[in-house]
């Protein structure tokens, strides 16, 4: 019995029996691969199989890699694009502030009229400025509350007069 025993052990370290065949079948799509081992248990037709399955996989998968470059690249593009849009925005933003601040600052130095009973627009642009062809200004100025040009001030009004 001992003998017998012997003679599968000696004959599978001689080289004599070929790798096992697998006892599974690897699912390349599912991310399964055989071992070296079971590649060689394979008969030439399922390992040609099986390489071909692995060339696709591996030609799907350039593939997928080339459009995720193409993709970074147009990507690439575009941050640039946004990044020289954002530059021109950050320019008109600081011009903006600065236009701000010195509408702000002549809204302080503008100073306030008590409208009097008779008063008009180039009346008024008469005395502040000294002529009645800056009563635009002042409409323009006070626009939100007097209406239309042409409407009567009521007495008691306080307008806005822009700086000279």
């Amino acid at each position: 019995m001992r003998a017998a025993m012997l003679i599968p052990i000696a004959l599978l370290m001689a080289g004599c029996f070929g790798p096992p065949r697998p006892a599974r079948v690897a699912d390349i799509d599912a991310g399964e691969f055989y071992t070296n081992d079971e590649i060689r248990g394979l008969d030439q037709e399922e390992r040609n199989r099986y390489c071909a399955q692995l060339r696709s996989r591996i030609d799907a998968l350039k593939a997928e890699a080339d459009s995720i470059q193409a993709r970074a690249d147009s990507l690439r593009g575009e941050a640039d694009s946004l990044r020289h849009v954002n530059r021109e925005l950050s320019t008109e933003i600081r011009d903006l502030d600065g236009e701000i601040r010195q509408l702000r600052l002549a809204r302080r130095a503008a100073t306030i009229y008590t409208v009097k009973a008779g008063d008009t627009l180039q009346k008024i642009a008469s005395v502040v400025y000294g002529t009645a062809t800056r009563w635009r200004d002042i409409y323009e100025a006070n626009r939100t509350r007097l209406g239309k040009p042409t409407d009567p001030l009521k007495a008691g009004m306080r307008l806005q007069i822009p700086a000279k």
